[in-house]
């Protein structure tokens, strides 16, 4: 049986007093720890947070995800995109740090997630703060 690929998304903010030497571990590992289960997409960290999106096999990124989310390094985790997929969009694994230069096939995918919309009463107002302080994430959507 063939399983599902999908894509999971979220947004964070950065412990308070992570240096960068934190970082460009933390980066460095969840590159390789994606690599060798499959995981495919991007890690970026903007100095205040972080924004991730992994696309893989569901029951790889689903046994993954506690670990990710626990992680000390962050906090304030925001969920931004729990959707299956027909079609693999990233064809490899990414980390960026401040904007550093993603390659352009990269950045055209990237394109299609950062601007995620989503409800304001889907989060908690610490949450709602979390993504109102991502810039390249919209105000969410006042509800009807």
């Amino acid at each position: 049986m063939l399983k599902q690929l999908c894509h999971y998304a979220f947004i964070s903010v950065a412990k308070l007093g992570l240096t960068m030497e934190e970082v460009e571990e933390l980066l460095n590992d969840t590159e390789q720890l994606c690599t060798l289960s499959g995981i495919r997409g991007v890690l970026m960290y903007d100095g205040r947070g972080f924004f991730q999106i992994m696309e893989g096999r569901q029951d790889v990124i689903n046994r993954r995800l506690p670990e990710i989310l626990s992680n000390p390094h962050h906090t304030e985790i925001v969920p931004v995109l729990d959707q299956t997929v027909d079609i693999p969009v990233f064809d490899k694994w990414e980390t960026v740090i401040n904007g550093a230069f993603l390659d352009p096939q990269m950045q055209e995918h990237l394109l299609q997630f950062v601007n995620v919309e989503v409800r304001e009463e889907a989060f908690s107002d610490k949450q709602q703060k979390t993504l109102q302080a991502h810039s390249k994430v919209k105000a969410p959507i006042p509800a009807d």
